[in-house]
């Protein structure tokens, strides 16, 4: 985990905290698998898993690179785990760095007033 994932970047609806493999794995898990949800790993590199030990260990690895700052994002009013994101290959000197790994849960993905700032 890079210095830049210890922060937490606060907005109006959701707040990005720093990705605990421990603390969201099962949340992201249970919002990202099952019935209807195979099209949120459509264009992901990795997933989905086949359960939630898989999936913490491959979040707990991800989080353990230099190269990745994960992200759970967390609903401010309910505290509930809406999705994830990942702040990969970050650049100083080029000032730039990519975005990615952001899957928006379904019970989400409906409000669109909400999810259109992430994107602006």
């Amino acid at each position: 985990m890079t210095e830049a994932s210890e922060k937490r970047f606060v907005g109006r609806s959701v707040e990005l905290v720093a990705l605990d493999p421990d603390r969201h794995t099962e949340a992201i898990h249970s919002g990202s698998h099952g019935v209807e949800k195979d099209a949120l790993w459509r264009y992901l590199r990795d997933g989905p898993f086949p359960n939630v030990q898989t999936h913490r260990h491959h979040l707990a690895r991800l989080c353990a690179s230099d190269q990745f700052s994960g992200y759970a994002i967390v609903d401010r009013a309910s505290s509930v785990v809406l999705g994830q994101a990942a702040l990969m290959k970050f650049s100083v000197e080029h000032r730039s760095v990519e975005i990615g790994y952001v899957p928006f849960f379904r019970h989400y993905n409906g409000r669109e007033e909400e999810r259109k700032p992430c994107f602006s």
